[in-house]
């Protein structure tokens, strides 16, 4: 079952970037800047940040990426890969779940190096919205992430072409603070970075030493199944939600999620034998109930 956390859709919001940047061919030959001045680019790359801001608070899909480069990537500070395309369905995703964003979003440049056409800048994001709380009543979010991000000036003004996030700060939600797992976050660090295998055997070792080891929390290795399935590695997600229910044999939601990817990966048997799994530790996960109603039923006539 896909819990979607309040405080996780942070990274990217509003089109930011960077990376060592290259020699620009607009560089003469003694290596002095040719293009506009640092301020002129600041200047030209805030307004493309403010209207894209904008348009999240309008929910535009069209206006929120128009400001990418064509072969625009990013990389999350857990070492996920980012796509134009994933960062669409992120849109989608927040465009759906958001009702409102607080006028207190804001995108900050904090610094900028100019490079012929090429920018690079560091960037501070302050991100407010209310979305539905686990309750259903409306609760705010409040989120901070710093990026280092590379901008290209074209002949249509700048466009961002790369975002690597360097760093994310508390979240708040209802006014109140909640832990983050970074410890999490470095161990999906090595799946991004060195594969599920490598994970596997991190995890056993550590639980070798001690048995009771907490290398991630439930919520983040079950978050990470699903970047991983919309990415269209169902095989890879299925033994990321297969780890999760070893470290928390007792979580219900585990077995539901592993039982969706197999569902998804045509696996109707162990599906069903998960789901059942869940249900017996949850008799209340109607999700269960209703995906067993479901794999239980004839398929369709054409």
């Amino acid at each position: 079952m896909k819990r979607l956390l309040l405080f996780l859709t942070t990274t990217f919001l509003c089109l930011n970037i960077t990376v060592g940047i290259r020699k620009s061919s607009a560089q003469n030959a003694a290596g002095s800047t040719t293009s506009q001045s640092e301020e002129e680019a600041k200047r030209g790359i805030q307004a493309r940040i403010d209207a894209s801001v904008e348009a999240m608070k309008k929910k535009d899909m069209a206006a929120r990426l128009e400001g990418l480069a064509p072969d625009f990537t990013g990389k999350l500070k857990d070492g996920d890969i980012v796509t134009a395309k994933d960062l669409e369905r992120s849109f989608e995703q927040q465009h759906r779940s958001i009702i409102s964003i607080s006028d207190e979003t804001r995108t900050v440049i904090d610094s900028i190096k100019l490079n012929g056409n090429e920018a690079t800048i560091h960037i501070s994001q302050r991100f407010v919205r209310t979305v539905p709380g686990n309750d259903g009543k409306p609760v705010e979010v409040k989120t901070s992430v710093t990026h280092r991000e590379l901008w290209v000036k074209t002949e249509k003004g700048w466009f961002v072409k790369y975002i690597e996030e360097l760093e994310q700060g508390p979240t708040f939600v209802g006014g109140v603070e909640v832990p983050q797992d970074r410890t999490g976050w470095k161990f999906v660090k090595i799946v991004w970075d060195e594969g599920v295998e490598r994970a596997w055997a991190t995890f056993e070792k550590a639980r070798k030493k001690d048995s009771q080891a907490v290398l991630f929390q439930e919520a983040t290795l079950n978050n990470l199944g699903y970047r991983l399935i919309q990415k269209g590695r169902v095989k890879d997600a299925i033994k990321i939600f297969r780890l999760n229910t070893k470290a928390y044999p007792q979580g219900f939601n585990t077995y539901d999620s592993l039982a969706e990817a197999y569902m998804n990966n045509g696996d109707k048997k162990l599906a069903v034998k998960n789901y059942k799994k869940s249900l017996q530790l949850n008799p209340k996960n109607t999700n269960a109930v209703q995906m067993l109603e479901k794999l239980a039923a004839p398929p369709k006539s054409k």
